[in-house]
């Protein structure tokens, strides 16, 4: 009566149990990049139940057609196009996003069912819930090792923590392997392993310069910021540039602190926030919602 323990519940996914469902569920939640401030960044972290597929979006500002954008461009990157159940908690943002994915996935003939936490419970979102902590867990690491290779520390608030969560989800959903799926994400949805090329996070590289004039040097220095949903890889030459590349080059150990600590999404060539950057005054959608 006093020593008995109770059963264990592992926090783990039934395949079999989640196949009886009719439809794949995507679970969304928001999440803040740094505690104590009201003004901090607001992430949209969404996960792809079935595969466990995770993917990070910084949102700034964070509104209806943020959050909707993100979703839609979600679940296009995970190809769920058949009916498609997205669950959230009641925040009126959130609501309205999942509103607005729903209308835009309707234009194209796609279904979608909406559900949401009932008051004071995350049922719903549970595995959104967990996947917050694993994210911030990797995100903690990056930012830890960046600030170990630059020997300089990282200002809390800095666009680099956004990037390093953006790349902590995408390296998750790569690289991870489930524990009861025996597979990774990546590999559960698209039938193959991540093959891809990569370097550490903030590493100084040179990538090949997309409007690379044929009389000029075609490779730039920048330092990595991972890579978006196309494999592209991201750089951010000057802080105020982040390019687009199919192709980079390390040049060994190479750390810049000036080049990671000078990157401001104030400026008007990246918005690291809301996934769009600019290069050469032409913009592209990087792991986040172009738009966003």
């Amino acid at each position: 009566m006093s020593r008995s323990r109770a059963n264990q519940h592992p926090h783990t996914s039934y395949p079999a149990q989640d196949a009886q469902r009719e439809h794949p569920t995507i679970q969304c939640d928001f999440f803040f990049m740094e505690a104590g401030k009201e003004d901090a960044v607001v992430a949209l972290l969404m996960v792809d139940v079935w595969s466990r597929y995770v993917s990070v979006v910084p949102l700034k500002p964070r509104n209806t057609q943020t959050v909707g954008n993100a979703l839609v461009k979600f679940l296009g990157d995970v190809g769920r196009v058949e009916r498609t159940e997205i669950a959230g908690d009641n925040e009126p943002v959130l609501v309205a996003g999942m509103k607005f994915c729903q209308r835009a996935r309707q234009q194209l003939g796609l279904e979608t069912i909406l559900t949401f936490n009932r008051t004071y419970e995350k049922t719903r979102t549970s595995v959104a819930e967990r996947f917050v902590q694993t994210v911030r867990g990797l995100q903690k690491t990056l930012v830890s090792h960046l600030e170990a290779s630059i020997k300089a520390a990282i200002p809390a608030g800095h666009p680099m923590i956004q990037w390093a969560a953006m790349h902590s989800a995408w390296i998750y959903s790569r690289f991870h392997v489930h524990a009861t799926l025996r597979t990774t994400p990546y590999q559960s949805l698209f039938g193959r392993p991540y093959r891809g090329k990569l370097v550490s996070f903030g590493q100084t590289v040179y990538g090949l310069d997309p409007k690379a004039d044929k009389y000029r040097p075609a490779w730039i220095r920048g330092a990595w910021l991972g890579k978006d949903s196309t494999d592209m890889d991201l750089i951010s030459t000057d802080g105020q540039n982040v390019v687009r590349t199919k192709a980079v080059r390390r040049i060994g150990e190479e750390w810049d602190a000036a080049l990671v600590l000078g990157v401001d999404d104030s400026k008007p060539g990246i918005w690291p926030s809301t996934g769009e950057a600019q290069t050469n005054n032409h913009s592209f959608a990087s792991s986040s919602s172009k738009g966003n």
